[in-house]
């Protein structure tokens, strides 16, 4: 467990298996480090354990700017009230909160257990070039046919019409950001 107000919201472990072998455990909240971060953490841990390891400096570069500067400004700019157009416009939009979905068709009600997973998905070459035709023949992304399958699906098994889902977006928009480690993942709403 991590205490969110005390440090260090990273944990290193390193266990070593022989003289010339060991394996570097790492644990850390998911608070300090989006999916894209842990992709430069492990691309720059590569490079200096490459470089410590035969004597040499560091290869990585200076950053222009910390996590805690972009923190900063996106601060800045919701307190500027620069974003109050489009919160409003938002808000608006997307009304209330539709009602938790009800999953009834073919399934008995149980109670809600509140764990997650992650699976991934394979799909045959087929099937995704049909994805990708399909996408290109309606002038949208792939993405958006699975999520419009998505919502068919909810449909079918909830009856529901007012469905939102949310999908994460990277937020990394700003130049400087890819080589940044973080948090920079926010929820957008789909009706």
């Amino acid at each position: 467990l991590f205490d969110l107000e005390r440090p260090p919201l990273l944990r290193t472990t390193l266990v070593g298996l022989g003289a010339a072998r060991h394996i570097l455990l790492v644990t850390l909240h998911h608070i300090i480090a989006d999916q894209e971060s842990l992709g430069v953490f492990r691309r720059e841990l590569a490079a200096l354990y490459g470089a410590f390891s035969r004597g040499m400096d560091s290869p990585l570069s200076d950053l222009p700017f910390q996590f805690a500067d972009f923190a900063r400004w996106q601060g800045d700019l919701l307190e500027s009230g620069a974003l109050k157009e489009q919160i409003t416009y938002w808000r608006k939009q997307l009304g209330a909160p539709p009602a938790p979905l009800q999953f009834h068709r073919g399934r008995r009600r149980q109670p809600a257990r509140y764990r997650s997973a992650r699976r991934s998905l394979r799909f045959d070459d087929a099937l995704l070039k049909r994805v990708r035709t399909l996408a290109r023949e309606q002038n949208c992304t792939p993405f958006m046919i699975l999520l419009a399958a998505l919502h068919i699906l909810l449909h079918h098994f909830t009856g529901a019409t007012d469905i939102c889902i949310r999908a994460l977006t990277a937020n990394r928009g700003r130049a400087g950001t890819a080589a940044l480690i973080g948090y920079f993942v926010y929820a957008l709403g789909l009706p």
